[in-house]
């Protein structure tokens, strides 16, 4: 689980640029279709690479075994990419973005996690 944390202090970070994340994700998908569509493959690559880390979750046990690995991936996707807009558009202080990003892991892992994870030895 803190492993899982830290990753999301990460993409907080990768994120973090709000100025940034503005431009890309909400000012230039309206210019240019073609650039529309290189911002539309940043989610699939995202989606894709979620939809391993859940599979190989559910293979360990760590998961609930009952996850739809594509389904999860969307909506935790679409949660990380939705909070971004959300602090590009609010601006938020760090403390204020770091209470979201934790709060938003716990919300999702209170999904998913399997009631008795294996230990690890």
């Amino acid at each position: 689980t803190q492993y899982i944390y830290q990753q999301g202090e990460l993409l907080q970070e990768a994120f973090g640029n709000l100025r940034l994340m503005r431009l890309i994700l909400i000012e230039a998908p309206n210019i240019d279709l073609e650039f529309n569509n290189r911002i539309a493959s940043i989610f699939e690559i995202a989606i894709a690479r979620s939809v391993k880390y859940i599979e190989q979750g559910l293979r360990a046990g760590y998961l609930r075994a009952d996850l739809d690995a594509i389904g999860t991936s969307r909506a935790a996707v679409g949660m990380i990419f939705g909070l971004t807009l959300l602090n590009a558009n609010l601006n938020p202080d760090h403390n204020e973005r770091m209470r979201t990003v934790r709060a938003s892991v716990r919300m999702l892992l209170n999904g998913v996690l399997a009631e008795s994870p294996p230990t690890t030895t």
